[in-house]
């Protein structure tokens, strides 16, 4: 199992704070198709980070229409 760190960071659902982990691709758009966890809990550390989290956020919302 990875490492994760704690980020100094507050999240839109109040003082909780934002862990930096590394998560499969095809784990993190199962459970954003499943609804199982929220786009605004994510955050990006570095544009190559956001560019693949917003393809990711997409496609969930493609595999949600189906």
């Amino acid at each position: 199992m990875g490492s994760c760190t704690r980020g100094g960071a507050h999240g839109a659902r109040g003082s909780a704070e934002f862990l930096h982990l590394h998560v499969r691709e095809d784990t993190l758009l199962q459970l954003l198709a499943g609804r199982q966890l929220a786009a605004e809990d994510l955050r990006a550390a570095d544009p190559d980070a956001r560019r693949q989290l917003r393809r990711l956020l997409l496609a969930s919302l493609r595999g949600a229409d189906g």
